[in-house]
């Protein structure tokens, strides 16, 4: 059997009232253990040809990599973006009771 691997998912949101709601959402599916908002930061990208710029918060999600398809499938329903930054990083060193508690938290 090989050995799970956790992952951190990074979503921007355009307001902590998306972040809110995508996070619950997340939560009571148990697809996460947990998220973090971390509010107020200023995006500046490239859309339709343009530079453009815009205020949003980041969610940070706490997950095992196989369930990452599902998340992605759930933020993409519900998120307000067309295109919605979704990225997930390998958590490559982590303690063995926040490990536990993953696993317990998530299906």
């Amino acid at each position: 059997m090989s050995e799970e691997k956790y992952i951190q998912v990074t979503v921007s949101c355009s307001s902590d009232v998306e972040a809110v709601a995508l996070v619950k959402l997340l939560l009571s599916q148990r697809l996460v253990a947990c998220g973090q908002i971390i509010d107020s930061m200023q995006s500046f990208y490239r859309w339709q040809g343009q530079i453009a710029s815009a205020n949003e918060c980041l969610l940070l999600l706490k997950t095992k990599e196989a369930l990452f398809e599902r998340i992605e499938q759930e933020i993409l329903t519900q998120h307000s973006y067309d295109v919605p930054e979704i990225i997930a990083t390998p958590l490559v060193a982590l303690s063995k009771p926040y490990k536990k508690w993953i696993d317990e938290e998530t299906i």
